[in-house]
């Protein structure tokens, strides 16, 4: 039977033939986390939830690749559900492992496992909803072990040049702010080359971003208990238009993403 370093070689090998956002998604995010989380023991041998897991491959990523004692997907979504056939067909894995679940939930609920050594969010929490925001983060303080770290990535912020997350449709240059409503929803309903569905998809998307700023997730973060550990905020080199410039700051309008470490003390 081979080792786990032989099994992890193996499937290392069988990602480079993955398609590159799906490499990102396996490969690529779980390393970034695991290598914030190198100060605090890592991720190796740990519990590790994924809360906002989408189709759950970077939560297979951190079973499979980071050596967690435990990787828990979470999502108010189904995509999870296909994780099974992506590691039957690009790995040869037939069954989730043992240390890789998934469960879905309701919004405004966490998890029914406990004990994490580390919660990572990526590209989720600027689309909780504000109402049910603190509830969240006290849902999964709670679910941390004292000295757990809870990683978090949000990109693109909603001000950046990106923020609509609207870019299928061009949208790549504070589009999202800069047209009324009614157009942004005209400008998706009309676009060429996008079905349907995915339109409605984009529409509800847009609605329900919650605007949240760098600042304004720190802050949110330390109101419910945990301590800022380590931070990084990503922005561009683009001039903002000048009557955004007048409504809003150009530290929010060129700031792109907020990566940041906490921890429950």
């Amino acid at each position: 039977m081979p080792s786990q370093d032989q099994d992890r070689e193996r499937i290392l090998e069988c990602a480079k033939g993955l398609p590159l956002k799906q490499k990102v998604r396996f490969q690529n995010i779980p390393n970034f986390v695991s290598r914030w989380a190198e100060d605090f023991g890592g991720l190796e041998g740990k519990r590790v939830l994924d809360f906002g897991c989408g189709f759950g491959l970077s939560t297979a990523g951190i079973s499979l690749l980071n050596s967690a004692d435990l990787a828990v997907g979470v999502d108010i979504g189904s995509e999870a559900e296909a994780c099974e056939s992506f590691l039957s067909k690009n790995f040869n894995i037939q069954k989730l492992p043992s240390n890789l679940v998934f469960e879905r939930i309701e919004p405004g609920q966490t998890t029914s496992y406990d004990e994490f050594d580390c919660i990572f969010s990526w590209s989720v929490f600027e689309h909780v909803n504000n109402r049910i925001y603190s509830d969240i983060l006290s849902g999964l303080y709670s679910k941390l072990k004292k000295g757990g770290i809870f990683f978090v990535q949000i990109s693109p912020l909603y001000f950046s040049p990106e923020g609509g997350h609207l870019w299928e449709i061009g949208y790549r240059h504070w589009e999202h702010l800069l047209n009324q409503t009614s157009d942004v929803c005209h400008d998706i309903m009309s676009a060429e080359n996008i079905a349907p569905s995915k339109k409605n998809e984009l529409w509800s998307m847009f609605q329900n971003l919650n605007r949240i700023t760098s600042d304004e997730l720190i802050a949110r973060f330390e109101e419910s208990g945990f301590a800022l550990t380590r931070e990084r905020r990503d922005s561009v080199n683009i001039l903002p238009p000048k009557q955004l410039v007048t409504a809003y700051s150009r530290e929010s309008l060129t700031n792109t993403q907020i990566v940041a470490l906490f921890q429950k003390r």
